[in-house]
């Protein structure tokens, strides 16, 4: 799994890459990390646009720009919207003449993040792994359209939740439930096939 995922192409992580290495050149007067590429086709200018099938290397130095500390590569894996960034430490990040690079590089992280062009994966599979709490059900003898209504609350909380769970909690019939659902939608304003917007949340 890489490090990161930029919702992207290359040329628009080229340039985002290029603005914020000038920032950084700007704020701390040296070259804050060597960009190139792969192919060696790179050069530091706006005008660069890299080719979709790129590789894009920045390496980030320690305080006296003696050693690489940490190589950060960007390419293509299955979507030419979508960059895998992977890193690759090359010293260790707790000493300190090696904290410069590693800075520079979490402060583009934090910059990338909070923009949305980058994504993390980790933090994404833990948000999918972390289930929300059930609605409660509502009382015996409720009527169908409370039922109805808990059924899109399971939804919007990204449970699936079908008619057949309906009528199983209720004195109804599967046939029933579907046919007073028809009404339902009317009524609430719901359009057909409305479920289908829930559908990329379900977690069970």
């Amino acid at each position: 799994m890489p490090d990161f995922y930029f919702r992207g192409t290359i040329a628009q992580f080229w340039k985002l890459i290029h603005a914020e290495y000038q920032r950084l050149e700007t704020s701390c007067g040296l070259p804050p990390f060597k960009l190139e590429s792969l192919g060696g086709r790179a050069h530091l200018n706006s005008e660069y646009v890299p080719a979709p099938g790129e590789v894009l290397v920045l390496t980030f130095f320690n305080a006296d720009y003696t050693d690489n500390v940490l190589v950060v590569e960007a390419q293509h894996r299955f979507k030419e919207t979508v960059l895998d960034i992977t890193c690759f430490p090359q010293r260790n990040a707790f000493e300190e003449k090696n904290k410069p690079g590693y800075a520079m590089w979490a402060e583009i992280v934090r910059n990338l993040l909070a923009s949305g062009y980058f994504i993390d994966p980790q933090a994404e599979a833990l948000a999918a792994s972390q289930k929300p709490p059930l609605p409660p059900e509502p009382p015996l003898g409720s009527d169908v359209f409370t039922w109805l209504d808990w059924r899109i609350d399971m939804l919007k909380a990204g449970h699936k939740c079908t008619l057949k769970q309906v009528a199983s909690r209720m004195p109804r019939s599967y046939s029933r439930i579907r046919n007073v659902h028809k009404s339902y939608k009317i009524q609430r304003g719901l359009p057909n096939g409305y479920e289908r917007r829930y559908k990329k949340r379900y977690k069970n």
